[in-house]
């Protein structure tokens, strides 16, 4: 997935486990030209659950480009199928957080069959984007209740 971060975008992921157990994913970035940058990141995401967090909040990615331009690829690594979206949240000049949503995604293998029904975060994702509104600081971040 295409991926932007800079003074005034940031991206955040949305990754969504249909299946009851848990499923441990893996981040890898790349240059827009596919070399390597070093940044790696493990997440698990809960049984019938989904995270959303911002590019730079997932682990191994602390040290991300703040004008970072590439490709994110997430992979489980087995044959366990998991859907993942984009946001792009936009800060304007008064620090207002702004966001572009893509709320519709199908569940693929790696070999790019349609293996499961199409996933809708409507109900979900209108919860999301009020959080990430309210949640979302000039420094940022998304701050988690009790921090």
């Amino acid at each position: 997935m295409y991926t932007e971060n800079s003074s005034t975008v940031q991206t955040a992921i949305i990754i969504a486990n249909p299946l009851a157990d848990p499923v441990t994913v893996t981040v890898e970035a790349t240059t827009l030209s596919g070399a390597s940058v070093n940044l790696t990141g493990l997440l698990t995401i809960p049984g019938n659950g989904q995270i959303l967090t911002l590019e730079g909040q997932i682990p191994g990615f602390d040290k991300i480009d703040a004008s970072f331009e590439g490709v994110l690829r997430i992979s489980t690594g087995t044959a366990k199928s998991v859907a993942a979206g984009i946001f792009r949240v936009r800060v304007n000049e008064r620090m207002n957080a702004g966001i572009s949503l893509f709320l519709h995604f199908r569940l693929w293998t790696k070999l790019r069959r349609r293996c499961g029904p199409s996933l809708h975060f409507h109900s979900m994702s209108l919860a999301a984007v009020s959080r990430l509104r309210s949640c979302y600081s000039a420094a940022g971040r998304i701050h988690h209740p009790g921090e």
